[in-house]
Parts: structure tokens; sequence; C-alpha cells
């Protein structure tokens, strides 16, 4: 039968005996040599080795043969294309060329190795334990005794025939390292591994988790417990002397076999009033212990007096009301809740020896600016106490404004930043932004975002701006009216509760009472001029005192409140506002 299996009986008879009877599959493995077909009745045609198909009869010709028959004969070169070798073997390469006529074995052959020509020819070889043979018979072999790291590359060989055609071909040399459980450089050493761990010629035994030691058979990992039950407290109905107690056992394993579990009690074992420890203990065969203990506890039976029933029950009742009714009073009075736990529990911090409660950051010549010194700026210091520092009556004249601003926010316990359109667009209101986070980050003050118009849908928001948006709270100017005088005055609780607890809400003895409207608003009052006027007077005569030493750069007479346009000179000693 072909192409599937069958079966029959075999028997052996010694003796005219049967001694052994029994069944044999039969699976038959193809046709006879020379034949092919379905019934293996058909004459293979294929010549010079070649291999015939057994169900239709195609032929697999050898190195040097083409054609249906393989019967046609053809120039070929052949080489292995990879050849894995480890440390210390016997490497033999050999390249067979067929129906190739050559002239000189010796010079028609050449090997290469990673492109360089090997001169077998005046035995030069490239170390010591190489050697080519080049063979009348066809073909020539190229043999490294002891092979050793550098022997790994491509090896070419190329034949010339008597036509002066030349034939090339390359193959693939891998060096694999060294042989089974062997390491070191010249891989003389002995690994030996234990417990899974792999040989590596660089290290020799590399251990898994758990295990140590040249060949890793040190156990170092203790037996892990999975489950250990949880304290079980009984108090059972009837009086007995003992009480049966069950649980589930905690799961043990470890990493080596070796491994041995013991404990005190047993699910099912019966235990008496009182508290019993429960403990297990594993070994492994490295000695590492793990422990796992709980307890039982067998109370009498007994109960609770009536009176103590009661209270206990009244008491769930209100903690029950409690959690219903709590909820909703915590958010109608939460900002009253929050405004009492600020007041009580926030430090005082007018004992740190800075001059201000706030900075005012805000742009000139805005709308902004009339809010900061018509409404926030009475507001905070005469009805609030606070102190606030501002460009026009705090900044010392004459001093660069970088300097002002840098000194003022050092000596300022909060940065209040009056956001608007026109602040993320000013450069100087930038610069205090980068300041007052910079002392934000090293916890030496607090920033207040005060959103006077709404800026977040603004795309040229500068990253330091976004950044004290993204990550703090800002508080919004609801402005003024009937309709928002609640919202104004819960604005107003809001920002007091951010500004600095202080023990005395007023001005201490020796500081300016609180700013009046003429003396901070610019160019509203002949005082806050005659004062800047007077100054510039005291300045030009130390100018002449000095000779004309000093230019005088540029002298401006209506004193502008606008610092963001203030232009530093580069070429003057000093500029005189």
């Amino acid at each position: 039968m072909v192409g599937g299996t069958d079966s029959g009986t075999c028997e052996i008879v010694f003796n005219e005996l049967i001694v052994l009877n029994g069944e044999i599959d039969f699976v038959p493995q193809g046709c006879p040599s020379g034949k092919y077909g379905f019934k293996c009745e058909d004459d293979c045609i294929c010549q010079n080795g070649a291999a015939c198909h057994p169900f239709n009869g195609a032929c697999r010709c050898t190195s040097g043969w083409t054609g249906p028959a393989c019967d046609i004969a053809v120039k070929e070169l052949v080489l292995p294309k990879v050849t894995h070798v480890v440390y210390g073997e016997i490497l033999n390469l050999i390249c067979y060329h067929y129906n190739m006529l050559i002239r000189n074995a010796k010079r028609g052959v050449r090997w290469y190795r990673n492109g360089t020509y090997i001169d077998s020819e005046h035995d030069v070889y490239p170390r010591p334990m190489m050697r080519i043979h080049n063979s009348n018979e066809g073909y020539s072999s190229l043999t490294i005794t002891g092979v050793v790291d550098s022997d790994a590359g491509v090896y070419s060989c190329e034949v010339t025939d008597m036509t002066g055609q030349t034939h090339r071909t390359s193959g693939q040399v891998v060096f694999d390292g060294c042989l089974v459980n062997k390491w070191g450089e010249t891989c003389e050493e002995v690994c030996n591994c234990q417990n899974e761990a792999p040989c590596i010629r660089s290290e020799g035994c590399v251990c898994r988790a758990g295990w140590n030691g040249t060949t890793c058979s040190q156990d170092i990992q203790a037996p892990t417990i999975k489950g250990c039950p949880g304290d079980i407290v009984l108090t059972p109905d009837k009086k007995h002397s003992n009480f049966t107690v069950t649980w589930k056992e905690p799961i043990i394993t470890d990493n080596s076999v070796q491994l041995s579990v013991t404990s005190n009690a047993n699910p099912g074992d019966r235990f008496e009033y009182g508290k019993h420890t429960v403990s297990y203990e594993a070994i492994d065969g490295g000695g590492n212990t793990a422990t796992c203990q709980f307890e039982v506890d067998v109370k009498k039976p007994g109960g609770l007096p009536k009176p103590v029933i009661g209270g206990l029950s009244g008491l769930a009742f209100l903690l029950c009301l409690l959690c219903v009714v709590g909820p909703y009073l915590g958010y109608k009075y939460r900002h009253e809740i929050q405004t009492i736990i600020a007041d009580k529990l926030h430090p005082y911090e007018d004992d740190d020896g800075r001059r201000f409660d706030a900075f005012i950051s805000v742009k000139g010549d805005t709308p902004d600016e009339v809010f900061a010194y018509r409404t926030l700026l009475p507001t905070l210091e005469k009805k609030y106490g606070f102190r606030l520092c501002l460009h026009h009556r705090d900044f010392v004249i004459g001093e660069a404004i970088v300097e002002n601003i840098i000194t003022s926010i050092k000596d300022s316990r909060r940065t209040i930043l009056i956001l608007s359109p026109a602040f993320v667009e000013s450069e100087w209101c930038d610069y205090e932004v980068l300041m007052a986070h910079k002392e934000m980050i090293g916890l030496k003050q607090k920033l207040i975002p005060l959103m006077f118009e709404d800026i977040t849908g603004l795309e040229n928001i500068r990253p330091s701006l976004q950044s004290i948006l993204n990550t703090i709270t800002y508080i919004s100017w609801p402005g003024e009216g009937d309709i928002n005088e609640k919202e104004v005055d819960k604005f107003w609780k809001r920002l007091v509760k951010a500004m600095p607890r202080k023990r005395k809400q007023s001005p201490p003895d020796g500081e300016l009472p609180a700013a009046r409207l003429d003396d901070t608003l610019p160019n509203s009052s002949s005082t806050f001029i005659e004062r800047i006027s007077t100054h510039v007077r005291n300045l030009s005569k130390r100018l002449k005192r000095n000779n004309g030493r000093y230019a005088r750069c540029r002298t401006v007479s209506d004193v502008s409140a606008d610092f963001d346009n203030t232009a530093l000179i580069p070429n003057c000693s000093g500029v005189i506002v």
C-alpha cells in the first residue's frame, strides 16, 4: 500500500511452537530507488546522483549539474554559507569547484579572509595554525587548528579556470564561544552550573534569583508564604469547655525542592477559652526560614446589660444622623469653616523681619492700576491693616527698576498679581512674575493671582505665568455694584484669608500709616510731584559740585508713573526721572 498505513500480524515460531504473536503497523516511506508514481510503476530519468521525487518524478540535481534529468554540466563553486565553531576546535572549510579546468591548482584557487588575500602560495598565513590545501580532484580546503575568537569572519574562495573566467563564493564563520560547560578567555574553566543557571563564557555561572555561589548551589531566598490567615475571634452561644476552629491554610512555596513546613495547630483542632497563637514555620534546604502567625481568641459566652445596649443604640442613631446632616452643614458653611481654620491654624508671619505684607504687581496707565489704587489699596491698608508695597510710593528713587523689583519682592510676604491682557503684554510685569515665582519655589513667599480681566483664553501668555495659573488657585474680581455686593464681600474675605496672618492688624509704630489716595495715584497730587522735584534739585546740585564729571543724560519734568515705558540708557551714569 502506498500513501497510507497498513497493519498485519507477526508470528515468531521456534520448533513449530508459536512463542510471540502481535500486530505491527506498516508506514510506507516512498518508492524504491529509480521508481516513482502512485503505484511506483514509473522509471526515474534523473542522472549524476540526482534524487527522484517519489510522486511526480522531478529531479533534484547535485552541485555542478542542471536540466530536467540533471545531465547538463555547469560550472559551480560551493562553500558552506554559515559555519559555527567554538573555541579550540578544528575549522575545516572546503570549497568545491565543479566542471572547472584549472591549469595550476595551487595558483588557480585563492582564499580571502574578511577581504584580505591569504598568500598560501608562499606559505604566508595570518596565523600559524592555518593551512590551505589545493587538490587536483576539484576542491580546496582551508584548515584552522585551535579556533580562537579572531578566526570569525567572512571567508571567500576564488577560482580562475583555464578560460580566464573567475568564480567566487563566500561563507560566514560564526564563533559561538566555548564548548558546553566551559568558560573563560581560553575556555579552560568548568561551569557545572546548578539550578538552571546558564554558563556564560565571560562570567561562568550566572545565578538566577534566589541562588548564589560559584555553581549557583547556595539557596539565599527564604520561602514565600501567601494567604496567612488573620486573627480569628469566636464567641460561642453554648457553654462548652472547647470548640472546633477551622481556617484556610497558607500557601508556602520556595525556589528549592527541599522545604519543610511545621505548625503547632491544624484546621479542625479544638481550642479552649482564651487566646491561642497559631504558628506556621517553613525551612528550606539553605536554612532560610519564613513564619506565619495569627491568634485564635475563644471568648466566654455572655451579654451586655440592657442600659448599655440602649445607650449604644442611641449613640449609633446620633452617629447616623451626623453622617447624614454633617456633610450638608459642612458644605453650607464651608467658607466660614475655612476662614476659622485658616485663622486659628495659620502661623503668624509678622515677625519675619519683612517690611511689607504684599507686593502689588500691576500694569501702569490701565484700569488695572486704577483698581489697585482706588479699591485694593484703601481696603487692604485702611480696613484690614495690611502694609502694601507700591511702585510709586515705595520704590527707591534713583535706584534701578530691576533692583527695586528684586528688593521689594524679597521684602514682601506675598505678591499679588493683578492679571489682565495688558499685564500679559508688559515685559516689566513678566519680570516681576519671574522673580515672584522664584521666591515661591524657594518657599520664601506665596503668590496671589488676582484675575481683574480674564486672560485664560489668551495665546501669548508666557510660560512662567501659565505655570502659575496651572498650579495656583486664583481669585477673580467680580466688579462693583449692588448686584455683585455679596460676591464682592466674598471676594474680600477670600483675599484677606490668603494674606499673611498677623498678631496686630495695624501698621507698627514708626512706619508709614495706611496710604492715602493722593499719595499713591500718579499725577493726582502736587505733594507727590513736589517731593520728586526736591529730589531732582538736590541731585543737580551734587552734579555741579563734581565739576561736570557726570553728564545729565535726560531730565523729565513731567514725572511719569509708567515704569514699563522707562528706558535704561546704557551711555549714562544715571537717569533722573
